[in-house]
């Protein structure tokens, strides 16, 4: 049983604080807070509200699980005491999903030129990661110049071009390929590169066509 008490409770107020609510990023403690203040506008002059939790049944049960995505280009380098530390930390508050990118915020280029590979980079990341036993996945984000619209390898908000949406699809089937223990998989990031100034939005059509290519 929860019982909530407001002190000085007007409406007026309350309108302040749900507006506040919903202008934040609203996570499930501020969803269940605005409910019971919306649901509370009614009896809002008594002191004390009473809700009663029934605990026999349950609706659905949680499969949050939290997770990480490398960033740090080479945090793994550092202080071999420091890294321990991070890595046991991690560890201890079973941060069991890890994510990292193919190309950036870390790992370099993993295809320099057509038909060549440097997996170096990658690798010591999904090792880092394998060191933590996570469960890892891999987000098939950014891409080699070469490939790119730009031509660019660190434009890193520029998308695939559309000849090498088939070369794209092939590196990834290659790094799948290489860590087999990687169940999860990720095509692309953010719709980095497919803001459309015709369309004056996100092309998300072109954003598909690739996703099906480097899916299928």
């Amino acid at each position: 049983m929860l019982r909530f008490r407001f002190i000085n409770s007007r409406v007026s107020k309350l309108k302040i604080f749900v507006k506040r609510l919903i202008n934040e990023s609203l996570n499930s403690v501020n969803y269940l807070i605005l409910i019971l203040l919306l649901a509370c506008q009614g009896v809002i002059a008594q002191d004390t509200i009473t809700v009663s939790i029934d605990h026999s049944s349950f609706y659905m049960e949680s499969k949050f699980q939290i997770g990480l995505t490398h960033t740090q280009s080479n945090w793994q380098n550092g202080n071999a005491s420091a890294v321990a530390r991070a890595k046991q930390n991690l560890m201890n508050a079973t941060v069991t999903l890890q994510n990292v990118h193919i190309m950036g915020w870390g790992p370099i280029s993993p295809s320099p030129s057509p038909g060549v590979y440097s997996w170096g980079s990658l690798d010591q990341r999904i090792a880092l990661m394998r060191s933590m036993n996570a469960e890892m996945i891999l987000t098939f984000c950014t891409a080699p110049g070469w490939m790119k619209t730009s031509g660019q390898d660190w434009e890193m908000n520029d998308r695939v071009a559309d000849e090498h949406f088939e070369d794209y699809a092939e590196l990834c089937k290659v790094a799948a390929l290489r860590y087999p223990d990687i169940k999860y998989f990720q095509v692309w990031n953010e719709f980095k590169g497919f803001w459309s100034s015709d369309l004056k939005n996100w092309d998300v059509a072109k954003y598909t066509e690739f996703y099906n290519i480097v899916y299928d």
